[in-house]
Formats: structure tokens, C-alpha cells, sequence
């Protein structure tokens, strides 16, 4: 007997329930030269930060120095950590943060395009951590990149060279694999 009224309305719901339930979370490197990774990953897996960096010089500025880091959950469950140069105000911090927030929140498969490589081996016993949302935690695995561009599928980009005004100018897209190659 076909479902009708109320019924499809609930079958609907738990259909598109289990659907969402069952994206895959994943991690997966694009492409690697001698100077640039591209990675690919799902918004889970990508923690944002503002780190307060304590400088004794400028003790007395109201706007502190902060330095601006994006952590992402690896295929071995260790975390690698992005920054972007230089350090900057908190106000600035926080603004990059969020709106790198929006990228994400929008998106469902993240590009991101990095300066240096992950050919430095993980450090096994690193005691720093990360804690990701319905994902828990785990230790930082000693790599780091530099931060160049971060891109969701529909387009929604944040340049580190060009900030947020414009956005994401060549030559920095296209990373292979993204939707603008």
C-alpha cells in the first residue's frame, strides 16, 4: 500500500535523516610538489583557532597579538596545523576565523591549498591536542603548513594573500580537484 498524507511526510524525514547520518567523514591529499599540498576534507574535520600569543613586549596593547591556525583531523586520526602570517589583533583574528566559519558551515567537501609539503615525518608522543565536535580528541602530530587558500565546493573561497576583499584570486585556484579546475 503507497504512503500517503502524514505518512510520506514521516518517511521522507527519516530518509533524509539517514542520509545525513551517513556522510562520510574524510581526508585525502590532492596533490603535492616540491612547494604546495592540496588537500581535500569534510568540515568536520577542520578545527578553527585564535591563539592568544603571550608577547612580554607589547604586554600593555589592548588588542593583544594572535595568531590565526586552522587544525585538520588526518586520515590517522593525528592533527595538522595550518597558520597564516603574521600574527594579527584579536578583532582581525576573529573576523578571519568567522568568516572561514561561514566557508565551511556553506560546505561539504573543503579544498585547501597550503605552502610547504607534509614530507617531515608525524612525531609520535606529542603531547599538544586538539578537540573536534562529535569527532573527540587527538594529538597534533608535529606537522605544520603554511596557510594559502581555503575554498568550499560552491565556490565560497578565502584567500590568505588576498584576505577577504577580493577573494581568491588566480594564481592560487585551481587546486586540482576543486570545482574550479
Amino acid at each position: 500500500m503507497p504512503f500517503s498524507g502524514k505518512n510520506r511526510v514521516i518517511v521522507a524525514f527519516f530518509l533524509s535523516a539517514f542520509s545525513v547520518a551517513c556522510t562520510t567523514s574524510s581526508y585525502r591529499v590532492i596533490d603535492q610538489d616540491r612547494y604546495r599540498t592540496e588537500l581535500q576534507v569534510t568540515p568536520d574535520r577542520i578545527l578553527l583557532e585564535c591563539e592568544d600569543i603571550k608577547d612580554h613586549a607589547n604586554a600593555g596593547d589592548p588588542e593583544g597579538n594572535f595568531g590565526f591556525m586552522i587544525h585538520v583531523l588526518d586520515e590517522e586520526d593525528t592533527v595538522l596545523t595550518m597558520i597564516q602570517e603574521p600574527v594579527t589583533t584579536r578583532k582581525h583574528c576573529f573576523k578571519r576565523r568567522d568568516y572561514i566559519a561561514k566557508i565551511l558551515r556553506n560546505g561539504k567537501s573543503i579544498y585547501i591549498g597550503t605552502h610547504l609539503t607534509l614530507n617531515k615525518p608525524r612525531v609520535k608522543g606529542n603531547r599538544s591536542f586538539s578537540t573536534f565536535a562529535k569527532k573527540g580528541t587527538f594529538y597534533e602530530n608535529g606537522r605544520s603548513l603554511q596557510l594559502s587558500v581555503i575554498q568550499n565546493e560552491h565556490g565560497q573561497c578565502y584567500s590568505a594573500t588576498n584576505e577577504m576583499d577580493p577573494p581568491c584570486m588566480p594564481p592560487e585556484f585551481p587546486i586540482k580537484g576543486s570545482p574550479n579546475s
